[in-house]
């Protein structure tokens, strides 16, 4: 079947391309803080739970909560200069975080990075879903969420490798006088962000797509839509969270997993995991969103519920066997499918919601998605693990707690896209 002619251009792929250095930038920024937990605490006599609080509290709570604000922005003022505005604030932050000489300091910058970040992701997704039609909006949005999976992959490595080399060494830097290694590495992240700025400027804003009266929807026909059909909302948040507790759970715990049950060193574990990220997930996030434009053309757009409901039965299978292979290789093998799978959600959220919700509305209802899988998935997700390794005595409880909460989520993942089946094939989409 041939594929339709689309509304994109090569700008508009320069546009995605851009928004996701711009995401990527964003994970790595809100990441780059807990590389060194250690020798922040030794500088700025912070104490765990200080630190606890800057990595988590801090960034999060104001990063969720803000998200639908600002996405109710996105969907009346021009977005582009709304990121811009966003990616200069939480560089200027970062800034502030990299200069701080006590809690408070890097309190208040922390609070900044969570505010400038709550911009992007809608703002992006309402973009993507302007620019591209439905049938490309998989591929378009698996590009957009490759930026999550090289930050973190990247940050991974930087941890393995680079911070290891200089976290005791003191850098003299114009204006900024002498600085520790964590010091340097923020003041990096947050001029990093000028060049993205500067391709952002280039970037043209797209046309609305079947806008009502001065743009976006008002409130109340939102609010009608979603309770309208709040069952199809409701699963497709509740599979997008379950997938974020997949990772969330995952993630943390792999290293300390690793190390207590092979004995791997922390440097090699960074290697491993942040080339998985980068490489694994890429190929993942990317091939899953092919495969559903792909049904979407041929008016499959239960598709993606479909794929959905094979993949998380899948990695309940992979969770279950990880950790208790009897070689280190096939343990990497099992974590490395993980990897592959476990980050098709990204896409999957979006496309999802682009299918079922007016353009006029996609920014904030993205922004309500960001906001339950930002504050369930990174609060809980961790915790569950800890929670269930105290039923598993040894040195290999993280990891057989890691594999049944993990497996656990998945199975409840897949149910949850096996319910959106009917629904999503008979939903009528609205005008793109």
């Amino acid at each position: 079947m041939q594929e339709p002619r689309g509304t994109q251009t090569r700008g508009d792929n320069y546009m995605v391309v851009v928004l996701a250095a711009g995401y990527f930038l964003a994970f790595l920024d809100r990441q780059s803080l807990a590389l060194f937990v250690i020798p922040i605490e030794h500088d700025l006599h912070l104490t765990d739970l200080q630190m606890g609080l800057l990595l988590g509290f801090a960034f999060g709570l104001l990063y969720a909560l803000l998200g639908i604000p600002c996405g109710l922005l996105a969907d009346r003022l021009n977005r582009r200069r709304l990121i811009i505005t966003g990616i200069a604030f939480w560089s200027v932050a970062t800034l502030v975080c990299a200069l701080a000489s006590n809690a408070a300091q890097l309190f208040v910058g922390r609070i900044g990075v969570g505010i400038g970040e709550a911009t992007l992701a809608p703002a992006a997704t309402s973009m993507i879903t302007d620019a591209f039609p439905p049938w490309q909006r998989g591929r378009a949005f698996g590009v957009f969420s490759l930026g999550t999976t090289f930050g973190a992959g990247t940050a991974s490595l930087l941890g393995a490798g680079v911070i290891a080399l200089l976290v005791q060494a003191q850098v003299q830097l114009p204006l900024f006088g002498t600085l520790q290694a964590w010091q340097v590495t923020l003041v990096i992240v947050a001029l990093a962000g000028l060049p993205i700025i500067v391709a952002l400027a280039r970037v043209r804003e797209p046309p609305r797509r079947a806008r009502t009266g001065a743009g976006a929807l008002p409130l109340a026909a939102i609010a009608a839509h979603v309770v309208r059909h709040w069952r199809l909302y409701a699963l497709i948040y509740l599979s997008n969270v379950l997938a974020s507790l997949m990772s969330y759970a995952f993630y943390p715990w792999v290293p300390t997993a690793m190390e207590r049950l092979w004995h791997v060193s922390r440097p090699s574990i960074g290697v491993h995991l942040g080339l998985m990220i980068i490489v694994l997930s890429s190929i993942g996030i990317y091939g899953s969103g092919w495969l559903v434009d792909r049904l979407n053309l041929r008016g499959r757009q239960h598709g993606l519920a479909l794929l959905g409901t094979c993949v998380f039965l899948v990695l309940a299978a992979i969770a279950a066997v990880m950790f208790r292979l009897p070689h280190l290789g096939l343990t990497w093998t099992m974590v490395g499918l993980y990897i592959l799978l476990v980050h098709i959600y990204f896409p999957f959220a979006l496309l999802a919601l682009s299918i079922v919700t007016p353009p006029g509305a996609m920014a904030a209802l993205a922004a309500v998605n960001f906001m339950f899988t930002g504050i369930l998935g990174l609060s809980l997700g961790p915790t569950l693990v800890v929670l269930v390794a105290r039923t598993f005595p040894g040195p290999a409880g993280t990891a057989h707690a890691i594999s049944a909460v993990c497996m656990g989520l998945a199975l409840l993942g897949a149910l949850s896209y096996a319910l959106l089946l009917g629904p999503l094939r008979r939903f009528a989409r609205p005008a793109a």
